[in-house]
C-alpha cells in the first residue's frame, strides 16, 4: 500500500473528533446535548492545539524523499485501506442524531456536518504527511503509538508525552460522542417500537435517555471483555456505514423525484445528481475491496436485523 495508506490511521489523534454540536435550546428535546458538548468542546480545543503543533513542528523534520512513491502498490491498495479507516471519519453522523436539540437545524446541521468532514480530512492528511516524512512507513506500522514516536524525533520526550496525552483525550472524546449518538439512536428506536419500549424512558431529573445510554455502555464493555478483534470490528462497522450511506444516496435520488418533497435543505442543483451518484459509486467501490470475512460479518448483521424486523417488529 502507499506510504500514507500503509500507516494505521486508527492510531491517529483525530478519530471523529471534530463533530461539535451547535448551540442547544435549554431543555429542548431529550438528552440536552449541551451537557455533553462542553466536554467535547474542551477536548477538541486541546486536540487542535496538539495536532497543529505536531504538524507545524514536524514539518521542519520531514524528508521529502520518504514521501515517494505515494502509492507503490497502486491506488487499488489505497481504496482497500479506505475500508479499514473509513469508520474514523463517520463522526459527522453523530450530529444528526441530536437534530431535535439543535437550533436552526436547516442551517446548522449541513454546516456542522460539512465542517466535521472537511477539517479532520485536511488534518489527517497533514498528520500522515508529517508522520511518513519523518519515519519510514515500515517503522510506523510496527508501533503502537506512531505519532508519539514521530514526535520523539523532533520534539523529544515532551513531544512524545504530549501525543500520548492527546491519544487518551481522543479516546475519551470518541467514547463521549459515540455513546451520545448511539444512546439517542437506541432511544428513538425504542420510542418507535423497533426496539423495546423500555429504552425510550427519560431520566426524571436530567431528561436523558439513560437506559439507552446504559445499554450502549454495557454493549461496549461486553465487546471489550469478549476480546473481539478491534481491526475486524472496525472494518465490519465501516462496511455497515458504507452500506447505510449507499442507501442514503439512493434515497436522495428517489426523494428528489417526488413532487411533495420540499426539505429545508437540499443539495444545490449544480451538484445534483452528481453528488449522490458519485457517492454511491464510491461506496460500492470501497465495499468490493473489503475482505470476505468483513463482508460476511456485515451481511450477517444485516440479515439478523432484517429477521428481527419481520419476526419481532412487524408483529
Amino acid at each position: 500500500m502507499g506510504n500514507v495508506a500503509r500507516v494505521r490511521l486508527r492510531h491517529g489523534l483525530l478519530r471523529r473528533r471534530l463533530r461539535r454540536v451547535p448551540p442547544v435550546r435549554p431543555g429542548g428535546g431529550p438528552g440536552r446535548a449541551a451537557e455533553a458538548g462542553w466536554l467535547e468542546d474542551a477536548i477538541v480545543a486541546t486536540l487542535l492545539v496538539l495536532v497543529v503543533g505536531f504538524v507545524a513542528l514536524g514539518a521542519t523534520a520531514v524528508d521529502p524523499a520518504q514521501l515517494q512513491p505515494v502509492a507503490p502498490q497502486g491506488w487499488g491498495a489505497v481504496v482497500a485501506t479506505t475500508g479499514t479507516v473509513y469508520v474514523t471519519f463517520v463522526g459527522f453522523s453523530v450530529i444528526a442524531t441530536a437534530a431535535a436539540e439543535i437550533e436552526h437545524p436547516a442551517r446548522n446541521l449541513p454546516l456542522s456536518m460539512t465542517v466535521a468532514v472537511l477539517v479532520p480530512t485536511v488534518l489527517y492528511a497533514l498528520v500522515m504527511i508529517v508522520s511518513t516524512g519523518v519515519l519510514p512507513a515500515e517503522e510506523l506500522q510496527g508501533s503502537n503509538v506512531p505519532v508519539a514516536d514521530v514526535a520523539q524525533v523532533f520534539a523529544g520526550g515532551i513531544g512524545a508525552l504530549a501525543m500520548v496525552v492527546g491519544a487518551v483525550l481522543a479516546t475519551v472524546s470518541s467514547a463521549n460522542a459515540s455513546i451520545l449518538g448511539a444512546g439517542r439512536v437506541s432511544y428513538a428506536m425504542g420510542r418507535d417500537r423497533t426496539l423495546a419500549d423500555w429504552l425510550s424512558r427519560l431520566h426524571d431529573r436530567f431528561e436523558t435517555p439513560y437506559r439507552a445510554i446504559l445499554l450502549t455502555g454495557v454493549a461496549i464493555l461486553a465487546l471489550v471483555a469478549a476480546g473481539v478483534a478491534i481491526d475486524v470490528l472496525a472494518e465490519v462497522a465501516s462496511f455497515l456505514f458504507l452500506l447505510t450511506y449507499g442507501m442514503v444516496h439512493v434515497a436522495v435520488i428517489r426523494l428528489r423525484g417526488r413532487e411533495d418533497y420540499n426539505p429545508e435543505f437540499a443539495i444545490p442543483d449544480p451538484l445534483y445528481p452528481a453528488v449522490p451518484v458519485v457517492g454511491l459509486l464510491a461506496t460500492v467501490a470501497i465495499m468490493t475491496q473489503m475482505t470476505p470475512i468483513v463482508v460476511v460479518g456485515g451481511l450477517a448483521v444485516v440479515a439478523a436485523s432484517v429477521g428481527w424486523y419481520f419476526v419481532v417488529v412487524r408483529k
